[in-house]
């Protein structure tokens, strides 16, 4: 984690410290403080510790550990809290092997997790497109068949009145369902022509 620490306005630096340096910090703190508790967010133990959500949390997790740490006069004075933020001893840019590690340290771990990242988006674009394909296929049957029905609905118009005509000859018996079927038939040939 990348930390900036800040003594005045034109005074800071930036120092690289790992989840276990905060953990050692806190039980060097416990020890010479056990009545003061400065919480620490929780270690994961079984899942991705690169997911997005986690880190923010652990970052603003660590980011309230210190702010409440920084608060406590006695605390800041001590020499594990000194020693951590490198208050005697700011560092120049690359100034020790440890700073140069957890930088380097830093970047791997910032590089592996975009490679996940963008491995994870490739996976999920490849996903989208093979459910882009299958709409669009979807959408091709789906304007076949309305076109199929759409040129068959002409026939279908000759059909009705073929029905139609078969029905007005069926009209002439005295069968009163003959002529509910003919009014039945030209109103659903009337409402599907247009005429």
């Amino acid at each position: 984690y990348k930390i900036l620490v800040r003594r005045a306005p034109d005074e800071s630096w930036v120092i690289f410290r790992r989840y276990t340096d905060f953990c050692r910090l806190n039980d060097k703190l416990r020890e010479l403080f056990p009545k003061f508790r400065l919480d620490l967010p929780p270690k994961r133990w079984f899942k991705d510790n690169y997911d997005m959500d986690f880190l923010e949390a652990r970052r603003l997790g660590l980011q309230a550990f210190l702010q409440n740490m920084v608060t406590l006069k006695d605390i800041v004075s001590s020499d594990v809290v000194r020693g951590f933020l490198c208050l005697d001893d700011p560092p120049g840019p690359f100034d020790s092997l440890e700073e140069s590690r957890a930088y380097c340290e830093t970047l791997e771990e910032t590089n592996h997790r975009l490679q996940r990242e963008l491995l994870e988006k490739q996976r999920e674009i490849e996903s989208l497109k093979r459910i882009l394909e299958d709409r669009e296929l979807q959408i091709n049957k789906l304007e076949q068949t309305k076109n199929g029905v759409a040129s068959s609905q002409g026939d279908g118009g000759s059909l009705r009145l073929v029905c139609s005509e078969s029905c007005v000859s069926a009209r002439t018996s005295t069968d009163t369902d003959s002529a509910l079927m003919f009014k039945a038939a030209s109103t659903d040939y009337v409402r599907n022509t247009g005429n």
